[in-house]
């Protein structure tokens, strides 16, 4: 029985990526990003956006993040970041400032990425920068 459930489950490939690079920004604050495919899911249920994962930054700066990102997960790489001036963990929450994001397109998946990250967009939500 066991031996059957195992070979139900089904595989998952991952491919390793490096993101070298820096995050900039004219504010202070730590930096939440998020690396995500530019479009997921297929036919009708085809849409922008599908988070891989997320990491956390001290602040703007240099970036050095190696993960595994599923082989067939979606199309295209994107990462997203926004800094959280005020340190609430909220983005752009009700009566706070406005907290500079930013988003790159990184392309297809491969495994070194050169990322220049620049947040410079007031509130802007992932959906709002791609497509």
């Amino acid at each position: 029985m066991v031996i059957f459930l195992l070979a139900c489950t089904p595989v998952v490939e991952l491919f390793e990526v490096a993101l070298s690079g820096s995050v900039s920004s004219t504010t202070e604050g730590p930096v939440a990003l998020e690396l995500a495919f530019g479009w997921v899911g297929d036919g009708s249920l085809r849409r922008p956006y599908g988070i891989i994962a997320e990491k956390e930054l001290e602040g703007a700066g240099e970036l050095d993040w190696t993960l595994a990102v599923p082989t067939d997960g979606g199309e295209g790489l994107l990462l997203y970041g926004w800094q959280d001036l005020d340190r609430d963990g909220l983005y752009c929450g009700l009566g706070a400032a406005e907290e500079p994001a930013g988003l790159v397109e990184l392309g297809e998946v491969v495994h070194q990425v050169e990322v220049t990250l620049v947040l410079d967009q007031p509130c802007a939500a992932p959906e709002a920068l791609f497509p």
